[in-house]
């Protein structure tokens, strides 16, 4: 009896001590596990500010983007206008002095007439 008191005490203490070397390993992975965990929550955390670093500058960029082009809208409207404003003017002044020139013509016609008329008398 103490014999086998003897060998189950050795077995007890050999699976104890097997017991504890796993509890050791368990342990050891779930620190290593935690530990690389923490790494990719960190390296996450900086992808993360990145991005939102990233997406902010883009945010921005359209915002001028969409000025740009709001100034670009207004820039072409009034070089449409300002081209309008010409052409009618130049169309004015056009219509002026075809006005001028055909009375010009007119005077000097009846000028030329009044000379005739002059000569002959």
């Amino acid at each position: 009896i103490e014999a086998l008191k003897a060998s189950l005490s050795a077995s007890q203490s050999a699976s104890a001590a097997a017991a504890l070397d796993r509890q050791k390993w368990e342990d050891d992975v779930r620190v290593g596990l935690k530990r690389r965990l923490d790494a990719f929550n960190a390296e996450k955390k900086k992808s993360d500010a990145m991005v939102k670093e990233h997406k902010d500058k883009s945010d921005k960029l359209q915002k001028q983007i969409l000025l740009l082009n709001a100034d670009k809208k207004k820039l072409v409207e009034a070089k449409r206008k300002v081209d309008a404003d010409l052409k009618r003017r130049l169309t004015g002044a056009k219509k002026l002095y075809d006005r001028e020139l055909a009375g010009r013509k007119k005077a000097e016609s009846s000028l030329e007439k009044l000379r005739a008329q002059v000569t002959e008398a």
